[in-house]
């Protein structure tokens, strides 16, 4: 990936090709001057499809069935907001399928994609869109957490949204919440799903390729 601006962080990017998504995160400096930058930013990604199984001795570069696809990314940089205008969506305490195990999707009585799996966890570009959306419309900035809470500076932010937790806290997560919460006076929003054992122990089965029985996570 290439960039025509030297603000930005270079960063490894991860692809996860079979489930069709493709995830990418941009960074800026940690510096005074990026607190108050206000420039639109270019970005070149350039990613290079290989199969290797069509290759000679596994070699990328030998093979004749490559392509290359360029993507050109626009991006607004402004000014770090005000914290009372930042909000804070955890993503990290969810688990989901197949990373995590077998995970049954919130709403197992949807038959829209014939699947009964969580693909896409509690994300803000998926099932929580709509509150996303409506948060933007408020003139909020809604950011992901995707790191436990001890390596993140609350203090920045008005509201932490829990949505679904099914990771378990560690006992420093804890500790550095009530302390932020007493003393940064941040405001906590908890949204809980379901959790029946009499469902989960329904849809169990029996996986044809390894001969084990799937059983859902206790989350």
């Amino acid at each position: 990936m290439s960039n025509t601006n030297n603000n930005l962080e270079n960063k490894n990017i991860l692809f996860y090709p079979y489930i069709g998504i493709l995830q990418f995160k941009i960074c800026l400096n940690h510096s005074i001057k990026c607190q108050f930058l206000r420039e639109v930013v270019k970005v070149d990604l350039v990613l290079n499809n290989t199969p290797i199984s069509s290759t000679s001795n596994n070699s990328p570069e030998d093979s004749t069935d490559s392509n290359t696809l360029h993507f050109n990314i626009q991006l607004e940089i402004i000014p770090t907001p005000n914290r009372f205008n930042r909000i804070l969506f955890d993503t990290y305490h969810n688990l989901y399928y197949p990373w995590d195990g077998y995970i049954p999707k919130d709403n197992i009585a949807s038959n829209e994609d014939n699947y009964n799996y969580d693909w896409t966890m509690e994300s803000l570009d998926t099932n929580y869109y709509q509150l996303f959306k409506s948060l933007v419309k408020e003139n909020y900035f809604v950011e992901e957490l995707n790191q436990p809470l001890d390596c993140v500076d609350l203090s920045l932010y008005s509201v932490l949204i829990i949505a679904d937790n099914e990771k378990p806290f560690l006992n420093s997560e804890i500790e550095k919440l009530k302390f932020d919460f007493e003393e940064s006076n941040i405001s906590i929003l908890v949204l809980s799903e379901w959790n029946s054992n009499v469902i989960e122990s329904n849809i169990e089965f029996l996986d044809k390729d390894s001969l084990i029985r799937f059983t859902p996570n206790n989350v």
